[in-house]
């Protein structure tokens, strides 16, 4: 609860929104970047490696990048979530 009220202070509910677009629109971007090098390392038969032009590398790094754009949007939508519990709760007592 003492996040929330932090997260209150600072964020209201069209702020968490913004952010649960950039969340989709990251996601989508990485989904299919992911989509494409992995393509691209199948066909190059590449290995993991940081040197050069490498798509295993960006692939992985892709589906990081999604894991945590899915990871933004989720967490946006469960703080929107108990904002909106906390002020109903505080207007109905």
């Amino acid at each position: 609860m003492h996040l929330l009220r932090k997260l209150e202070k600072y964020h209201d509910d069209k702020t968490l929104e913004q952010l649960k677009i950039l969340g989709m629109i990251a996601s989508v971007a990485s989904g299919i970047s992911l989509g494409v090098y992995t393509i691209l390392t199948f066909l190059e038969n590449q290995h993991f490696d940081l040197k050069g032009a490498n798509y295993f590398s960006s692939a992985v790094f892709s589906g990081v990048c999604l894991f945590s754009s899915i990871e933004l949007y989720i967490v946006a939508q469960w703080y929107q979530n108990a904002m909106k519990v906390r002020v109903k709760k505080k207007y109905s007592v």
